[in-house]
């Protein structure tokens, strides 16, 4: 009899407690399952593994010490929970499986070689939070021969954090390998994103121009080339995703990171008007609901006719709700300001429900002083409760809202400060160079920058 089949009949039409679920469980397994359901069940939080491995050469000896981080105490114990640990060394694979029920524990193997690669619960089979220390050199042998997918994307997660050229070179290895599960290539394409470093954009233009069947892999490329904000070469691989015929994942990856690319004015005007092509029919609606996203991180003015457009009532559009927030931000612009708040107060009263939370939404982000008044009587109003509640945050917000000369003026400050301490700096450095100018005439010897003497 099955688990479910039996706690189904012992319990039919009966309340039930978790103690309950428990017998059920253990009457089936025929194990005892108390420790188990006071630690995961009744207990707080999963284990915080801290795992270091260190070798000692001469005595050709893996020593492996596992502490559990989280608090512990009285209340609070450690936890007893198995843990397996893989090693790979002189070509043969040794798994083992490691008790842990105190703080700490130190557990030991000889080999007659240090393995080339150590890591933890490659199953994944524990809950928990895991930090391992290893060499850099394991971890790149995990990266390529861990035993799982899940003990490579663990080391090509931890690689993405080492803007090292053999790093690099390596994550950029895993990216073009079709055997590879495709989370690990993906993994990779973001931690090169993350680097910002030139080696690891090159290495991420490099695998662009390859051939990449899975789409997910490729936007994942797509998406972390649009991390180099200003590299032209960045920006225009990520436009040359940016095309209805493009796989969808792809396609979403690249109008998303046209929102946040900066490279050249040319590029910005071709991002621009992509994004402004792809806001309407007949593109794909997550197309175009990244696209609106993207409007919206790009604030540029003159994308506002074409939300305005997507705003407007009568076309049947399933993303005027996501247009009217999108205009609210652009009316912040000069000389749209009054022309925004006439339409999203007009939508108030929509006869759209959502649209009139979409023009409160649009309100907030307007940030109109003016408008306080027309949310207030949306607040006070007999509307539903979501909608007054989205009219007080919007209240608070405009209320709260930094006023812009306090903010230039500061800014203004700070500039003025900088300008000071640049004059100063420029002063200090004529003196100086006052000064070498009479110790060489006076010695009759050039003074070189370091002090020595040519």
């Amino acid at each position: 009899m099955t688990i479910r089949a039996k706690y189904l009949q012992d319990h039919r039409w009966q309340a039930v407690e978790t103690s309950d679920l428990r017998r059920a469980l253990e009457e089936v397994s025929g194990r005892d399952l108390e420790q188990f359901f006071q630690q995961w069940v009744y207990g707080h939080g999963v284990p915080r593994l801290d795992v270091a491995y260190a070798w000692d050469a001469a005595l050709k000896r893996a020593t492996v010490t596992v502490r559990q981080t989280q608090k512990i105490d009285t209340v609070t114990p450690a936890f007893a929970v198995p843990l397996g640990l893989y090693f790979h060394a002189g070509g043969q694979a040794k798994t083992v499986t490691v008790s842990l029920n105190e703080a700490r524990h130190e557990f030991q193997y000889d080999f007659a070689a240090e393995p080339a690669v150590f890591c933890v619960d490659p199953q994944g089979g524990l809950l928990k939070t895991l930090v391992v220390h290893v060499p850099r050199a394991m971890l790149l042998e995990q990266a390529r021969k861990g035993p799982t997918a899940l003990s490579r994307l663990m080391a090509v997660e931890e690689l993405g954090h080492q803007a090292d050229p053999e790093v690099i070179a390596e994550l950029g290895q895993v990216i073009q390998d079709d055997q590879e599960f495709w989370m690990v290539r993906e993994a990779a394409a973001h931690g090169l994103g993350q680097m910002q470093t030139e080696a690891a954009l090159q290495t991420l233009l490099s695998a662009e121009t390859r051939a990449i069947r899975q789409p997910r892999v490729l936007a994942a490329v797509v998406s972390a080339l649009g991390r180099y904000v200003v590299s032209s070469e960045a920006h225009a691989a990520v436009l040359r995703h940016a095309k209805p015929d493009s796989p969808l994942y792809v396609e979403l990856a690249a109008v998303a990171a046209l929102g946040r690319m900066r490279a050249r004015s040319a590029l910005i005007d071709k991002s621009l008007e992509v994004l402004e092509k792809a806001a309407r029919k007949p593109s794909r609606r997550a197309v175009r609901q990244a696209v609106l996203v993207a409007l919206t991180v790009l604030d540029d003015p003159r994308a506002y006719d074409t939300a305005f457009a997507l705003a407007q009532p009568g076309h049947d559009d399933e993303l005027r709700d996501q247009a009217i927030v999108v205009l609210g931000g652009l009316g912040r612009h000069e000389g749209l300001h009054d022309r925004t708040r006439t339409a999203l107060t007009a939508w108030l009263y929509d006869p759209d429900r959502s649209a009139q939370a979409a023009a409160v939404a649009g309100l907030s982000a307007l940030a109109d002083p003016r408008s306080v008044a027309d949310l207030e009587r949306i607040r006070i109003s007999s509307r539903p409760e979501s909608l007054r509640k989205a009219a007080q945050s919007g209240i608070e917000a405009i209320t709260h809202a930094p006023d812009p000369k306090q903010v230039t003026a500061g800014l203004m400050d700070r500039l003025s400060t900088l300008e000071k301490q640049n004059q100063e700096l420029e002063k200090t450095l004529k003196e100086l160079s006052t000064k070498v100018e009479a110790m060489e005439k006076s010695s009759g010897k050039k003074v070189a920058g370091d002090g020595a003497k040519k």
